[in-house]
This record gives structure tokens, sequence and C-alpha cells, in this order.
């Protein structure tokens, strides 16, 4: 018989010990941008706007792999110095990042080929392209609803059940939690993960006490 305290429990481990590296591939996943990436030389800037972890790198990346096109990600410190990469389709990620100067330079020069611009930022730089001559659609990701944390959740727990399940086989995440940790989390996906690790550390501990205490409680939910 396993002593690990989440194959007891029924899992294979805490599934949300680290971020997939793909997640818009993952079961549950709630994509709530464009299905497909803009077509090149439109003369356009699309910005995705949202906190920390709402989801800008993941959109950007899945664009890339239907629609490669030339990608900067602007770091913090001396490398966001460095000149922003110009093509019919481009991909800026944490572009307020990059400094005044050079996102004009960058403007100007996806203006006069009429790049197609595909942008994550923290901040609104519509009036910035729009000055340079392109134009500009803005997307803002919303905050994370309690259905789309329950469908993203569940789906991930599901995905890490072992088998045969174990005592501890029903993992469903109760509705009181889900708006709690909804609330918590604003738009930020990473976040959520984080909280939800946090959840999963819990009951795991408390299922675990319970079956050494020969109650065999499953939590909220009996199997």
């Amino acid at each position: 018989m396993t002593t690990d305290p989440y194959e007891q429990c029924g899992l294979l481990g805490n599934p949300f010990v680290a971020e997939p590296a793909q997640p818009w591939t993952e079961p549950g996943w709630a994509d709530r941008t464009p299905a497909e990436p803009p077509a090149p030389g439109q003369g356009l800037l699309i910005q995705f706007i949202g906190v920390k972890g709402a989801g800008k790198s993941t959109t950007l990346n899945r664009f890339r792999s239907r629609s490669p096109g030339p990608h900067r990600y602007v770091p913090p410190g001396p490398g966001r110095w460095r000149p922003l990469p110009v093509a019919p389709l481009v991909y800026w990620d944490e572009l307020d990042r990059s400094p005044a100067g050079l996102r004009w330079a960058g403007w100007r020069r996806a203006a006069r080929i009429r790049a197609t611009v595909v942008a994550g930022t923290h901040v609104d730089l519509a009036a910035e392209a729009t000055r340079a001559g392109l134009r500009v659609q803005t997307i803002e990701l919303p905050l994370i609803s309690v259905a789309e944390l329950t469908t993203w959740a569940e789906a991930r727990l599901a995905g890490a059940r072992r088998s045969p399940a174990g005592a501890g086989a029903t993992w469903l995440l109760p509705p009181a939690d889900a708006a709690r940790i909804a609330a918590e989390v604003g738009a930020s996906w990473r976040r959520a993960a984080d909280l939800m690790h946090i959840w999963v550390a819990d009951e795991v501990a408390r299922r675990t006490r319970a079956l050494e205490a020969g109650r065999g409680e499953e939590g909220p939910y009996r199997r």
C-alpha cells in the first residue's frame, strides 16, 4: 500500500506544481482571446492588456505556434534597451518595458511596411501606435470568473487522478472555495495556479489526517 499522501488521496501529485509549457492545450483552459492569429501586413497593432499572469504571453505564444514571426520579449533591466524587431507579422511581449524612444522607432518602422504587431502590455499604448500611423485593436484580458476557474481547476485535477483511484478519489472544487479563490486572483491565472496548489495541499493533508483517524472522509463531496 502506498504511503504517499497524494496517492492515498487519489492523485498522482499536486497538479498545480508547475504551469504547462502550452497551457492553451490543456483540458479546461479558458481561452478568451481570438482563436486565430491575425494576418500579416495589416498596418495594425493588436494589443493585449492585462495584469501579470493574465495570459498575455500565452496568447502571443499560441499565435506564434500557428503563424510564426519574429518575437521580442522585453525583460526588465538593461536588456530592455535592445531595438524591437519589425516584420510583416511581429510579436512584442511586455512592450511597456521598452523605452519610449525605442517604441517610437518600432512603431514608425512597422507603419512604413504596414506590419501587423501583436503586443502584450500592462498599459494602453494605442495613442503611440496611432500617432505613428497604425490602426489599433485593444483586447483587455478580463477577470477570471468562478465558472472558468472551476472548469479549469477540475479538469486539471481530473488529469492528475491516479488509477486505481485510492480512498480520496473524488476531487471537486467546492463553490465557496472557488468563489474565494476567484475573488483573490482577479485576472491572473498564475495566481490562480498558486492558490489552487495551496488548496490541494491543504485538502490532501486534511484527508490524510481523516484517513489515519479511521473516519474515511473525502472532503466536501463524498464518493
